[in-house]
């Protein structure tokens, strides 16, 4: 690993439902570089993805962000990654019983709680707008399409500005 490197994998392997999906790889991202994993339908990139953003404990290997194993961080270790990371998931994985502001509002509660309502209002404006997301923010999640939610779910992600930005599928449901 350099001083360069924002996240790196070492020899990651894991299991989903008994068959072997990863078996040792091993990578390094640096910041402002641009990964892109391809191959066919449950190759395992979406596994990949989330291993390396902290969702899926490898069985084997390690996952370091600036050289921290992502495992042994400590809670304000693991807040601090979270707030510098995101990940947008294939469905958008937006939460059913709050408003899209709602949705775009939290991390930003979460991560910056001292935060304006202009300066919340603002950040969320820059990740709609960089999004492409025009929708309606007080519509809840079931009353878009496939596509909007998908556009509300990368607005999401771009709210807090992250250095680590993971996308599984991100164009997958984008014409729906």
């Amino acid at each position: 690993m350099s001083a360069e490197t924002l996240i790196e994998l070492e020899a990651v392997s894991t299991r989903l439902s008994g068959w072997q999906v990863l078996h040792g790889v091993s990578l390094c991202i640096a910041p402002g570089e641009a990964t892109v994993f391809m191959g066919e339908a449950g190759s395992g990139k979406s596994n990949l993805l989330k291993v390396a953003a902290g969702l899926v404990v490898p069985e084997e290997g390690r996952v370091l962000w600036r050289g921290k194993d992502i495992w042994s961080l400590s809670r304000s270790e693991v807040k601090e990654f979270r707030g510098h990371s995101a990940f947008v998931f294939q469905d958008a994985a937006l939460w059913a019983n709050q408003s899209i502001y709602e949705n775009l509002a939290l991390p930003l509660r979460v991560h910056r709680p001292g935060l304006g309502r202009a300066e919340l209002e603002r950040a969320m404006a820059k990740a709609i707008e960089t999004s492409g997301y025009v929708g309606e923010l007080e519509a809840r999640p079931a009353e878009l399409s496939t596509g909007e939610r998908c556009l509300a779910g990368l607005a999401r992600a771009l709210v807090l500005e992250p250095e680590l930005l993971f996308l599984d599928e991100p164009t997958s449901a984008l014409g729906e």
